[in-house]
């Protein structure tokens, strides 16, 4: 009775194990080391086995996107890759992996798969999701590290090609883009590695829109792992501040910017740029920015290069808003002028201030300018060049919520 009870248990063990083998094509217990030598990795996972059953995919299914940089430098990146990867397993993603580099050499869908075992058994539950982390694992540090390097790797391209991907995908829930590659970026006339581009990123960004440049990317939440490496600091915060205002184009949002991923997924996106310079105070119904000391020069409509600092912060703000902007110019005392003549610069500075908003993209329909000449004065007696300057100003009134 007891040799009957150890063949039935030896056969029943050799069932499983050919199950196992049917199920992924080897044996699911033995294991080779992987190209990092840091643990096992399974043998016998063949393609067939790795590709998405539609029925797996549903409307909350998570969707994560790796966008690797091609070429050896992706290696930069390879506990990023696990840190995703962990994350993406314990909540059962749906994980794609694609190349970013030259058009054309980019490697597309080299891992595109749920990371979750199927079989008829844990056994083969298991081996099958060792598989797949494999295969996502291996499209990083072999399809996307084998393809050529990219000088200036084209995001804008990778961008529009995952948007192609995901076309048809039945999740509703967001989709965390990972960009793992310097975000320097160039396409459609458009160049990241250009300073002057970087000074002004809403003309960039309409630029790139104009040319169908922008994917609709709804949803999406973008990591930015290691995008301004070696770069000067004042340079790496222009090129934040593109993407950020990128992603809020697209429909998305920024919600990492870091050398290396502490966590994933993250909440909270990034926020614009600190508008403590740029004099505001807020109430339920409206904001009210004040342009003022470095501005206007005495007697000019034209903005000093110093005025560049609070417009970009001026633009953050009518991005909050969606209301009315009323814009009044106002100019300091002057006694050698005529009141229609300050009156009329006080106007045209309120007009400078308006246009350069339509230039960055807000709605001429929501802006209303107007001069008042020398009142309101902040200084009514100025006795220094400093106060002069302080009553040469713009007021900006931006209602939060659009008329009724």
């Amino acid at each position: 009775m007891k040799h009957t009870t150890r063949v039935i248990a030896a056969i029943t063990g050799v069932i499983v194990v050919l199950l196992a083998l049917a199920a992924c094509g080897g044996n699911p217990n033995k294991s080779t080391r992987s190209s990092t030598g840091t643990s096992p990795a399974p043998v016998n996972c063949p393609a067939a086995k790795l590709t998405i059953d539609p029925t797996t995919l549903t409307a909350s299914t998570p969707t994560v996107a790796i966008l690797g940089a091609t070429g050896p430098g992706i290696s930069y990146y390879q506990s990023d890759v696990t840190t995703v990867l962990n994350s993406s397993t314990n909540s059962k993603a749906h994980v794609l992996v694609n190349g970013v580099g030259d058009p054309g050499t980019a490697p597309d869908l080299a891992a595109n798969t749920v990371l979750i075992g199927d079989g008829p058994n844990e056994a083969i539950r298991k081996h099958n999701l060792e598989c797949k982390t494999a295969a996502v694992t291996r499209a990083t540090s072999g399809t996307v590290a084998a393809a050529p390097t990219a000088p200036q790797p084209n995001v804008f391209g990778a961008l529009n090609t995952l948007a192609g991907n995901l076309k048809g995908n039945p999740s509703k829930a967001p989709v965390d883009v990972v960009l793992l590659s310097p975000l320097s970026a160039a396409a459609g006339g458009v160049d990241l590695s250009n300073a002057a581009t970087l000074k002004d990123p809403v003309v960039a960004i309409n630029q790139l829109a104009a040319q169908g440049l922008i994917p609709d990317c709804t949803g999406w939440q973008f990591y930015a792992v290691g995008a301004d490496r070696g770069m000067p600091d004042a340079r790496a915060a222009q090129l934040k501040e593109f993407w950020r205002q990128f992603a809020l184009k697209c429909g998305g949002q920024l919600v990492a910017w870091t050398a290396h991923l502490s966590q994933f997924p993250t909440d909270g996106a990034i926020q614009a740029a600190d508008t403590s310079q740029l004099p505001v105070v807020k109430d339920p119904v409206k904001i009210v920015a004040t342009l003022k000391d470095v501005t206007f020069d005495d007697g000019q409509a034209d903005f000093r290069p110093e005025a560049a600092g609070q417009l970009d912060q001026l633009l953050a703000l009518t991005q909050q808003t969606q209301g009315s902007i009323l814009v009044d110019g106002y100019t300091d005392i002057q006694t050698t002028e005529t009141t229609e003549w300050l009156n009329s610069l006080s106007t045209a500075r309120a007009q400078a201030v308006a246009d350069w908003l339509v230039a960055h993209g807000v709605d001429r329909a929501r802006l209303h300018a107007d001069g008042h000449g020398p009142t309101d004065l902040i200084y009514p007696s100025p006795a220094t060049a400093d106060e002069h300057q302080a009553n040469r100003r713009v007021t900006v009134t931006l209602y939060r919520q659009a008329d009724a």
